[in-house]
């Protein structure tokens, strides 16, 4: 009995550990390469966001509004594809873009185990490029 505690207790606290978080990367070094044909380029800037649903019940995801980016968030729906074009398209003008180009997105969902019909860790992700 003590193990199994011990062992849950482990599984619980790797879990929250591991649990959705939302991320912005920008890259600045394009090798002087254009990205726009009028513009001159700022950035690619790639944001992802990850959380765990019951059904489709939110129960922790990263948070996207700003200056929370990169903490959890608890019961917040925020895995969503607008909510990462927001925070795409805010840290492209923290850069000093005026535009953001070329923005693509990918949205993913897997199960989770032991019951995969009720647990699953959902996705998104969007990147784009800012341009003066």
């Amino acid at each position: 009995m003590k193990k199994w505690m011990i062992s849950m207790l482990a599984a619980g606290v790797s879990i929250a550990l591991l649990s959705g978080c939302a991320s912005v990367q920008t890259a600045r070094n394009l090798n002087g390469q254009k990205i726009d044909a009028a513009g001159s380029p700022v950035a690619h800037i790639n944001a992802k966001n990850s959380g765990y649903y019951l059904l489709w019940i939110p129960l922790i995801a990263g948070q996207t509004e700003a200056g929370s980016v990169g903490k959890i968030g608890i019961g917040k729906d925020t895995v969503k594809v607008d909510n990462m074009v927001d925070v795409v398209t805010r840290e492209s003008k923290a850069q000093g873009g005026t535009k953001t180009l070329d923005l693509t997105s990918h949205v993913s969902s897997m199960p989770m185990i032991p019951i995969p019909f009720l647990f699953s860790i959902e996705s998104v992700e969007v990147s784009g490029n800012a341009v003066k």
